[in-house]
């Protein structure tokens, strides 16, 4: 299994609190356990509803779900789906930053190379050339663009795929003077 490396063009409405609240959860990332106020007040409704339960129910404390009295059961699925509804899995921050212009870069398994310390199997040389160039979300430049295209083009010595570089370098010429930062989804 592997993941997809893109790069992504930073749009008008991305701020630093999107930045910070989507990279929240990446090993190592400054915004390491980061929480935004979406995220805290989904979390604090939970346990409210978390909460409520165990007073109505308090029989169901340390029991899965499968355990609990019917009653218990449907009165929480009916309370889970309306706290589903209000509170979507994924904030606003993480959607917005999904919706940004973005071109596919090729497959890595970061996890794989960390696990088996082997970056030569698990990560092509292009990616990993890409991702240290994009690292601090620099500005589209001609120089830029040009050392993406020159790093699509470095051997691919594993078993990954890559795109190719014409098709990278004209999405990036199309957003000239824009920030670029990569994801690996």
């Amino acid at each position: 299994m592997s993941a997809d490396l893109q790069l992504h063009i930073e749009t008008d409405n991305i701020t630093e609190e999107h930045f910070r609240c989507f990279f929240s959860s990446v090993l190592g990332s400054p915004s390491m356990g980061y929480e935004c106020q979406e995220k805290r007040d989904a979390r604090m409704a939970f346990q409210k509803l978390c909460d409520e339960r165990k007073r109505k129910f308090p029989g169901t404390n340390g029991l899965l779900e499968d355990k609990w009295p019917k009653k218990a059961k449907e009165w929480y699925q009916k309370k889970y789906v309306a706290y589903m509804k209000a509170y979507p899995i994924s904030c606003s921050h993480h959607r917005d930053i999904s919706a940004t212009p973005s071109v596919w870069i090729g497959e890595v398994s970061w996890l794989k190379a960390a696990l088996f310390n082997d970056d030569d199997t698990f990560i092509p040389d292009p990616v990993e050339k890409i991702s240290e160039l994009v690292a601090d979300k620099p500005i589209i430049t001609d120089k830029l663009i040009r050392a993406i295209g020159n790093a699509l083009k470095l051997d691919n010595k594993t078993q990954y795929k890559v795109a190719e570089a014409d098709n990278v370098t004209k999405f990036l010429r199309g957003h000239k003077g824009k920030r670029v930062f990569s994801i690996s989804w």
